[in-house]
């Protein structure tokens, strides 16, 4: 997982978020240039077919930030939805994240 993650941007990091999701841990700044589109695609596909899970969060770690701007817009476009507050998984802190999830 570690490899496919890499593959897209090299900051990248991930995360087990329990049996059925994984987090995608995104710089806050994360220019969407930088992102190799195919191989999220492939990222994506990975997580669905040979990891198994249901669900990819996209975490940032700054809780201000919208889907009017940035990387999240682009997520949202791919079929990415904000993920509130309220229902943020319990390892992460929804003072100091913005989330996003994709079900796959």
């Amino acid at each position: 997982m570690t490899r496919m993650v890499k593959n897209v941007v090299a900051s990248w990091e991930w995360v087990p978020l329990g049996k059925d999701k994984v987090g995608i841990i995104i710089p806050a700044d994360q220019d969407h240039r930088q992102v190799h589109k195919s191989r999220f695609v492939d990222l994506l596909e990975f997580c669905d077919e040979t990891m198994k899970v249901k669900e990819v969060i996209a975490v940032f770690g700054r809780a201000d930030l919208t889907v009017a701007a940035g990387f999240p817009r682009t997520l949202r476009y791919v079929g990415f939805r904000v993920v509130a507050p309220e229902n943020f998984p319990p390892t992460l802190d929804a003072t100091t994240h913005f989330a996003m999830t994709y079900v796959v």
